[in-house]
């Protein structure tokens, strides 16, 4: 807890009045809601399924995917006739009664998760990123914790972690592979540009493809945990995250090396981000040893 105790009590009382407000008045509010469209298309879509209010959407039973948090759950659903694979994330209730101080100091603690996956999309998909479609999202007063995001597929079949796990980053050549490093730095290094950061920037929400020309174009999914509280202690974290991510994929040293030698060449101790200095003196070794060891004790 803090160090101020009147804050830590007004936290605790904003905390328990999101519980305790009148029932019937949260009723009254879940037909209508706040509901947001993507575009006119996405309205048209989910308006042939009768998918037009929140209600609704809690109610669609699609395909049930693995979700290991509580009060929350994850499905698929083919739309339009099956032209339009869409996913569904969905939330009834608070998975903590008091937010932790990550979320608070990031700015994300009386957000709902698909409210977060929505806000997160944008604003990615506003410096130029491409990420899953966000279709439409659905909540209700921020004293209410139902809410649901309907987000369309991406048009990727594997992720960057399938890639380097089923081998095919290993067999690669030369050229496609630099490329391939080229545009993971490029999308990395415009997040941290924009002063925003991603905690969930792993190889398994990159979704990579090869263009005509050569070039790779990488989808992100699972946006929820974008904020814009960076520092440039907090840009390096979220680096070395990543670089345990690949890690774990089991990417090679040939793979890794020219990722991070590009990812920590800007990052001066000394200038606060996103102002670029020299470059300290770094070694490669701890920093992905440390990524690992920070990964794997998060998953």
């Amino acid at each position: 807890m803090s160090n101020v105790p009147n804050l830590d009590y007004a936290l605790l009382l904003i905390t328990v009045l999101a519980y305790i407000v009148p029932k019937q008045s949260n009723m009254n509010r879940r037909r209508s809601g706040h509901i947001e469209f993507g575009s006119t298309a996405a309205r048209d879509l989910l308006a042939a399924e009768g998918l037009t209010d929140l209600q609704a959407v809690l109610a669609f039973e699609g395909k049930p995917l693995p979700c290991r948090h509580p009060f929350k759950s994850i499905c698929t659903a083919e739309l339009g006739g099956g032209r339009q694979r869409v996913f569904i994330k969905k939330q009834w209730r608070r998975s903590r009664v008091v937010p932790r101080w990550p979320d608070l100091i990031h700015g994300t603690a009386f957000h709902t998760w698909p409210v977060c996956e929505w806000r997160g999309l944008q604003q990615f998909r506003r410096i130029g990123l491409d990420t899953a479609e966000p279709l439409a999202v659905f909540y209700n007063a921020w004293t209410s914790c139902r809410s649901a995001v309907v987000t369309a597929a991406v048009p990727v079949e594997k992720s960057l972690h399938e890639l380097i796990d089923d081998g095919t980053v290993g067999r690669m050549d030369s050229a496609a592979r630099t490329m391939l490093v080229d545009a993971i730095c490029v999308v990395i290094e415009r997040i941290h540009d924009a002063r925003l950061a991603w905690r969930s920037m792993k190889t398994k929400h990159f979704f990579p493809r090869r263009q005509d020309d050569g070039s790779w174009r990488i989808w992100l999914i699972d946006c929820e945990g974008v904020h814009g509280r960076v520092t440039n202690h907090y840009v390096g974290r979220n680096r070395q995250e990543f670089l345990g991510t690949l890690h774990i994929a089991g990417a090679d040293a040939d793979f890794i090396g020219p990722i991070e030698q590009r990812l920590f060449a800007d990052l001066s101790p000394d200038t606060p981000w996103p102002d670029r200095g020299a470059a300290g003196e770094r070694s490669a070794e701890p920093h992905s040893r440390a990524a690992g060891r920070e990964v794997a004790r998060s998953d």
